[in-house]
């Protein structure tokens, strides 16, 4: 899975989803890609997090690879 962020930083977050603790957060800022491969996607949740203080705008394009089994 690719991300392409447009606009304002926003945080990227992840924690584990077996051991809710292990968090990390990581800000994208205008133009970041993220490449997200491995264990990732199977293994942690992810988001983009919504705030409580006024942002502008933020536009996110992510592109997936689905097979069919």
């Amino acid at each position: 899975m690719a991300s392409i962020c447009i606009g304002q930083t926003r945080n990227f977050d992840f924690r584990k989803k077996d051991h809710h603790q292990s968090k990390y957060s990581l800000p994208l800022p205008n133009g970041a890609l993220l490449i997200m491969k491995g264990d990732l996607q199977e293994n942690w949740e992810h988001r983009i997090a919504k705030s409580t203080i006024p942002m502008k705008q933020h536009i996110n394009l992510t592109f997936r690879l689905i097979s069919k089994l």
